[in-house]
């Protein structure tokens, strides 16, 4: 009886152990966490969508600049086995799967001035040297000019984008083409800036410019723009010398009041230059009339002479100067009087104009 008896009971103490487990938590194991470790910079921040997370799910990274003199160029993402390089989502946004503890930087590099797409004589796109780099918020649109050379285009995609967007945000900008006389070839673009929309400080401008006919040919430009509430340009003194050996003797009598002018065509509103300059009741000693120019350096400007009728406007008499090349390189460009436009590359450069009349 004693050995039934503990037969049963062995046969309880089974079923019970069996139901204990089979009964027991219906809780699966805890899958492993993984650690998102985010590294912050005086240059940037960091934020992620997880601080931590399981084999296999997506961590988005966003960064945000804090220094707007650099570029975001990647962000990695580091573990035991080493370091990986994020998808690019957009401008701010990276991806990675995550499948381990990993630390996460961003990759930062220093913005470099591009002003021409290549080092060839005719580049695809350059930055025309005579234009400002500094704007002066509420003055308008202001331009600046950038030469195009492509073997045949009438359609010019671009992207305009402003690292600091406090400065000069992106929709600031357009570009403006300008074409082949009586074509629809686009030769050049000017970058337009909408100066009510920026603010004092400096950003960098990435252009990127590809010829929708022929996409093989594009090209980026980096400029350093500043915003400032003035623009301070160079000045040089510059002599200019009119010949005026050649006009007819009426001309040259000692009651003749001669009228020249200097127009700026790279002046912008805000410059510490004057855009027309004016020289009025000239007399001609031997000949010349001398003018002593403060010249903005790397501007052009369209000059005037002539004799100039202030009660009768339409007896005024203008001239015609003559071209003049005086010294320079192809490199470094010429002291010149040419295609109706005055330009210096030296200080204190003397050059002659002739005067001729159109009679």
């Amino acid at each position: 009886m004693n050995k039934i008896k503990s037969i049963i009971l062995s046969m309880v103490a089974l079923v019970c152990a069996l139901t204990f487990v089979g009964c027991g938590s219906d809780k699966p194991p805890e899958e492993t966490k993984y650690k998102i470790t985010l590294t912050q910079s005086e240059d940037y921040s960091l934020t992620s969508n997880m601080a931590e997370g399981v084999f296999g799910d997506t961590v988005t990274i966003t960064v945000e600049l804090k220094n707007f003199e650099k570029k975001l160029t990647a962000v990695t993402y580091s573990s035991e086995s080493g370091t990986d390089r994020a998808s690019r989502q957009n401008d701010t946004t990276f991806a990675f799967i995550l499948t381990k503890n990993v630390t996460v930087s961003a990759v930062l590099e220093d913005y470099v001035e591009v002003l021409a797409t290549d080092s060839t004589s005719r580049p695809f796109a350059a930055f025309s040297s005579s234009n400002t780099k500094t704007l002066v918020p509420n003055n308008g649109n202001c331009s600046m000019y950038i030469s195009l050379n492509a073997s045949y285009m009438t359609i010019l995609n671009y992207e305009i984008t402003s690292s600091n967007q406090n400065v000069i945000p992106n929709d600031a900008f357009t570009l403006e083409n300008s074409f082949q006389s009586q074509s629809n070839i686009i030769n050049g673009t000017n970058l337009v800036v909408d100066t009510t929309k920026i603010h004092n400080g400096t950003t960098w401008v990435t252009i990127a410019l590809t010829n929708g006919n022929s996409s093989s040919q594009r090209g980026t430009l980096v400029i350093k723009l500043t915003v400032a509430d003035t623009i301070n340009v160079e000045t040089w003194t510059e002599t200019i010398i009119f010949d005026t050996s050649n006009l007819p003797t009426k001309y040259k009598n000692q009651d003749t009041n001669f009228y020249i002018s200097f127009n700026d065509q790279n002046y912008i509103n805000g410059m510490n230059v004057e855009e027309f300059i004016s020289f009025e009741n000239q007399k001609i000693d031997n000949d010349k009339i001398s003018i002593n120019l403060t010249y903005a350096v790397g501007h052009k400007y369209f000059v005037s002479f002539g004799i100039v009728d202030d009660a009768t406007p339409a007896n005024s008499v203008w001239f015609t100067l003559s071209e003049t090349v005086g010294s320079g390189s192809t490199a470094t460009g010429f002291n010149q009087y040419k295609n109706g436009q005055l330009s210096f590359i030296q200080n204190g450069y003397t050059l002659t104009l002739i005067v001729t009349s159109n009679e």
